[in-house]
């Protein structure tokens, strides 16, 4: 109710929850401890792989490439698609993509 109230006011409402994470950098308010992004939770390793693997190369190419077993390198796949929640080929293509790792 108190929200709506002050939203009616042209106020802005946070819920307790995120006023208990912001705080005042430089003159601006952010969140503390702001959200990983997704990109951000993987390796460099495992950001190269992607990156190798988006633009359509074979998972033993990708190996050759990195100078890896094909196994470790299988690993590091499955390893970052359960980081991404990815579950094939194209949606990581798209993932790359999206985020300005590979050109489309």
């Amino acid at each position: 109710a108190d929200a709506i109230r002050d939203v009616a006011k042209g106020k802005t409402h946070f819920s307790p929850e995120v006023m208990d994470r912001l705080v005042v950098k430089g003159g601006r308010i952010e969140l503390e401890n702001p959200p990983k992004t997704r990109r951000s939770m993987l390796s460099p390793r495992e950001r190269e792989l992607l990156r190798i693997l988006a633009k359509g190369l074979s998972l033993k190419e990708a190996a050759s490439i990195l100078g890896i077993s094909y196994k470790t390198a299988d690993k590091q796949k499955a390893s970052l698609m359960a980081k991404l929640d990815i579950h094939n080929r194209v949606e990581l293509s798209r993932f790359a993509i999206r985020e300005g790792m590979i050109e489309p």
